[in-house]
């Protein structure tokens, strides 16, 4: 016999003690349908039920979750009006069909089982069919039955809000949300109330709310409401705050007017509770209590929403394609503008534990060089150093031994500068050099000690133990909740099939999937036990470059560099081993007491993803296939072929990615959330 795999809760107490089962797949009675779940979505209550607080029946070894929508993939012989292919949503009541729920004993995910699971058999009354043609995604469906119905009840069940009525929402949970959309779609002014602006403010530009009121700024948020209403009050309440909240309520209430208590609120302590029954007889209003609703009313709501077209709140996955530091910064970055209805998911073929030579970010020498210059590019490129350079100080205040950031001096030693060079130490205050004027100096003849040499410079700079580093951006991206799927791309396309519901992906590949314009550079450096107190860099008379790159926390020291455009030989070449260490022997700082050689630990051979024209960052629209099978429009940023400087412009790139998701409008100004 087949079997699907479901979800049960082991004993109430705790989400986590939902456990994992393979089951025979459901048999079909005559009057059942089989419905195979494609969405689900988790409410408050499925919450209470886990951790033993919902005050209600729970069956013993419980499936979880009440809301779910899926496909009829097979019928009973008695079935009527349905077939195999119909997109449906499921009752959260079996038995309740219309009229008012008669008793807590049949509600799916407590009484009886709910939907966490592949497979259910359930009455064909129990289903309602979503209108052929709707764009509602199954997760979408899912938020309709009880969220959605319990709001629908709360306007619609006993007298029907009419447009031009005002509606009050406390707080900015599910069930107000999803009623703020009813109402506004039926023509209706809002107020929503909360203890937080920034909440307020999100909720009003993301659902456009009319009205917003801080009940911790405003306790007596209803002398505002009534206020906002002329005197006169609002018509309906959506109150769930019980004794705390309820006399307000009756306080800004119309004459006649309709609250709707809604969820199951602890018993209130009876010396605070006011007298409910005197005050709403003051105001001859309807004080009603909800308890989701019928199938009746979910074959209402659902017609609605398809005749007005809601967009529906839908959880939003934004994907971050590369685990490089670019990737890593940009997901974080990310992380700080998400609503509360968004999720960021890594995916990548390599992350901060492989060793391949493609993944570039363990391997990087890490250290900040400005490069002066007035192309586009290079002055694109000392904005974004600047910006790194700021995050980095904190970071190496805050963090330095999980992090691997540590401040020191850079010193440079120039035989043949460049015009570039000269005009920024002629004018340093307008350079590359500028944001370090406390720390920059240039170097004495003396300092110099060196006749061949021309120009010598010292600043205050930054190194990074990049393996650390990684591992530290990784670590902060999963404790802040991000998710990690290690998966090997063909084009990034492809990203908007891989998790639910992708709206945007960002393209952090390196080398951009193809792109004509992109190439390797191939990077040979040696990591030697010797330590060194600054990052030295020195120009040879040839226009080749050497350095010396502490890694911090006792890592060594890099001594570099090649680059080779193009070149996919993976191995380390013995010859420019020789030549890195005998052109650093002439000016390393050896320990005064031991030898004046090194101490080599390995040779380092990486691929820098480069790319003709410079870092690529672009915003594009897209026509994808998602999860769920259906054609949409997705957002794709494209964020790659920064060459050999990912590291020291990370954050300032990571910040002008989320610059354009904000200008989009996919996140959120941190100030809303």
């Amino acid at each position: 016999m087949s079997t699907h795999t479901v979800f049960r809760l082991q004993s109430q107490g705790s989400h986590h003690n939902i456990k994992q089962h393979a089951e025979p797949i459901p048999t079909v009675e005559p009057h059942e349908i089989l419905l195979k779940i494609r969405g689900i979505s988790l409410n408050y209550r499925d919450l209470a039920v886990a951790n033993g607080t919902y005050p209600f029946p729970v069956k013993d070894q419980v499936i979880p979750c009440s809301d779910a929508a899926g496909e009829i993939v097979k019928i009973g012989s008695h079935v009527e009006g349905l077939k195999v292919g119909d997109r449906v949503v499921a009752n959260f009541d079996v038995t309740n069909l219309f009229g008012p729920q008669k008793d807590w004993n049949h509600g799916h995910g407590a009484p009886i089982d709910g939907f966490l699971r592949e497979f259910a058999a359930l009455p064909a009354s129990a289903v309602t069919k979503i209108p052929e043609g709707a764009k509602l995604s199954f997760a979408q469906m899912s938020g309709l039955v009880c969220t959605g119905v319990t709001a629908w009840n709360a306007l619609y069940g006993n007298i029907p809000l009419k447009p031009g009525q005002t509606v009050l929402f406390q707080g900015t949970g599910g069930v107000s949300v999803t009623g703020l959309l009813l109402a506004k779609a039926a023509g209706a002014r809002t107020i929503i109330t909360s203890s937080s602006d920034d909440k307020l403010a999100y909720v009003q530009k993301k659902y456009g709310a009319d009205y917003t009121i801080n009940y911790k700024t405003q306790p007596n948020w209803a002398a505002e409401a009534n206020k906002l209403t002329g005197g006169e009050g609002v018509d309906f309440i959506l109150e769930n705050g019980g004794s705390g909240t309820i006399k307000q309520s009756i306080d800004c209430i119309k004459m006649g007017g309709i609250i709707a208590v809604i969820g199951f609120l602890s018993a209130a302590k009876q010396e605070d509770m006011p007298d409910v029954a005197g005050l709403a007889l003051s105001k001859g209003c309807i004080v009603r209590g909800i308890t989701v609703g019928s199938k009746q009313l979910l074959e209402e709501l659902v017609r609605f929403v398809v005749y007005t077209s809601i967009k529906m709140p839908e959880h939003e996955t934004i994907v971050v394609v590369g685990a490089g530091v670019i990737g890593l910064s940009t997901a974080l970055c990310i992380q700080q503008h998400l609503t509360p209805l968004q999720s960021v998911v890594i995916v990548a073929r390599d992350f901060p534990n492989t060793t391949s030579i493609n993944y570039a970010t363990p391997w990087a020498g890490a250290h900040y060089r400005p490069v002066p210059g007035k192309t586009p590019q290079i002055v694109q490129e000392a904005t974004w150093a600047k910006r790194t350079y700021d995050v980095f100080q904190h970071i190496a205040t805050e963090e330095p031994a999980a992090s691997g950031v540590q401040f020191l001096f850079g010193e440079e030693y120039l035989q043949k500068p460049s015009p570039e060079y000269l005009d920024a130490v002629a004018d340093v205050s307008k350079s590359a050099y500028g944001h370090l004027l406390r720390g920059f100096e240039r170097l004495s003849v003396d300092e110099i000690g060196n006749s061949a040499v021309c120009l010598g410079i010292r600043y205050w700079t930054y190194c990074v133990n990049s393996p650390v580093y990684a591992a530290y951006l990784l670590r902060k991206f999963v404790l802040k909740g991000g998710r990690t799927r290690a998966y090997t791309l063909v084009v990034p396309d492809e990203a908007f099939s891989l998790e639910p519901n992708v709206t945007t992906v960002v393209n952090c590949s390196g080398l951009g999937f193809g792109d004509p314009k992109s190439f390797i550079i191939r990077g040979q450096t040696c990591l030697v036990r010797n330590t060194c107190s600054k990052t030295i860099t020195h120009q040879n008379s040839d226009g080749s470059w050497s350095f010396a790159i502490p890694r911090p926390l006792e890592g060594g020291t890099i001594i570099g560099g090649t680059k080779q455009p193009r070149d996919w030989n993976p191995n380390p070449m013995p010859e420019i081993r020789q030549t890195l260490l005998s052109n650093a022997a002439k000016w390393f700082p050896f320990a005064s007491n031991g030898p004046e050689t090194f101490d080599v630990v390995r040779d380092i051979v990486g691929r820098r993803p480069a790319r003709e024209g410079g870092f690529r960052l672009e915003a594009e629209m897209v026509s994808v296939v998602g999860a769920d099978g259906c054609n949409r429009t997705g957002n794709v940023i494209h964020a790659y072929g920064i060459g050999g400087r990912g590291v020291e412009l990370s954050w300032g790139i990571a910040e002008d990615v989320a610059g354009l998701l904000l200008k989009k409008g996919i996140i959120m100004e941190k100030a809303l959330l």
